[in-house]
């Protein structure tokens, strides 16, 4: 989520990995159950203000099928990140016999 272009715009972003997360930024994290609004230590104040209504906007939209009131939407400062946001980005290689 940004506003480098004047007004407020999410969109997505398919195969990023936690290091791509820039800090001048708000981003989102679906995981079904859990709605992650990460937020970026340089991210500006609209940013921040926006996201939780942004995020709500989101998942009202998905239609795949989830209870969206049992889905909760939670934030995570950049550097202060809690281990099931963390987790979301381990990739598990298959093991080679």
């Amino acid at each position: 989520m940004s506003n480098n272009s004047g007004f407020t715009f999410a969109k997505e972003v398919v195969a990023f990995a936690q290091e791509d997360l820039l800090n001048d930024d708000v981003y989102f994290l679906d995981s079904y159950d859990k709605i992650y609004i990460w937020i970026g230590n340089r991210s500006n104040d609209v940013e921040k203000r926006g996201a939780l209504k942004k995020a709500g906007e989101y998942l009202a939209a998905v239609t795949d099928g989830r209870d969206k009131d049992e889905v909760v939407i939670t934030e995570c400062e950049a550097g202060k990140e809690p281990p099931d946001f963390t987790v979301q980005f381990i990739q598990w290689e298959p093991e080679v016999a």
